[in-house]
């Protein structure tokens, strides 16, 4: 995507927003704005819709499903290990921006089915979560533009997709496997039903690469305890096996 196709244009929380009280659905409905640029983005939004690009050609969806794998004959190599409850949330902070009169932690959630994403906001206790569909296939070359609603008072910021990839890349447990550098984060997930944060968790792997970058997400739920569970990547397979002990390993060919 170029600078010109991937320009979002958002309209922020005003102050009162951000402060009241009312469900975080209801406050991101009534205050949130997001237009896509050009038209022909916007027309290919359905969800499984191929997106298409003002030069026609199709971009393929970033979020794919992993596919399960069965166990390796033999023993794979250990990528990766590290205690689930350091690791929780560690993106939650990806961009810190003054929206208003105070200034956010800005990151990423999903849905337990990862069927919507939403933009979290954090400020110490305080925390809104705002429904945002149309992050699809973001490059490096791409802008996100925010500008404060009409009426209200803020700084405008523009954001190059690099950028939060590179945040994102900080906060990940970072693992190679069949050659490619792959990031995996761990979060919580977001209650569609009620626009905060549920009981349960997530994985996702990402794989940066232009507009093919891709993202697998896995329900911690799927991953049993103390038992291996083997998914297929695109041309990796790993293996995960999360322990009553706490820690989560990851094993697969480098």
């Amino acid at each position: 995507m170029g600078k010109v196709e991937a320009a979002l244009l958002f309209a922020l929380l005003p102050t009162t927003a951000l402060a009241a009280p009312e469900s975080h659905r209801a406050a991101g409905a009534a205050a949130f704005e997001v237009l896509l640029a050009p038209e022909a983005f916007r027309a290919a939004r359905g969800a499984g819709a191929p997106l298409v690009g003002a030069s026609g050609a199709v971009v393929s969806p970033a979020l794919l499903l992993p596919s399960r794998a069965p166990a390796a004959a033999a023993a794979p190599e250990l990528l990766g290990s590290f205690r689930m409850s350091e690791r929780l949330d560690a993106h939650r902070r990806l961009l810190r921006l003054r929206l208003g009169p105070g200034d956010w932690d800005v990151s990423m959630a999903s849905d337990p089915s990862f069927s919507h994403r939403y933009l979290t906001f954090t400020q110490g206790a305080a925390v809104r979560v705002l429904p945002f569909d149309d992050f699809n296939n973001p490059s490096r070359g791409s802008t996100l533009i925010l500008e404060p609603a009409a009426g209200t008072a803020g700084p405008a910021h523009r954001i190059k997709t690099g950028a939060l990839f590179d945040a994102l890349r900080a906060n990940a447990y970072v693992l190679r496997a069949a050659g490619r550098e792959l990031w995996l984060l761990y979060g919580t997930d977001v209650d569609p039903a009620t626009g905060s944060f549920a009981d349960s968790r997530s994985l996702l792997l990402i794989q940066e690469d232009g507009t093919n970058t891709r993202m697998w997400p896995i329900t911690e739920a799927s991953l049993p305890l103390d038992k291996p569970a083997a998914w297929t990547f695109g041309t990796a397979t790993l293996t995960f096996l999360r322990g009553s002990n706490g820690l989560l390993s990851v094993f697969g060919v480098r």
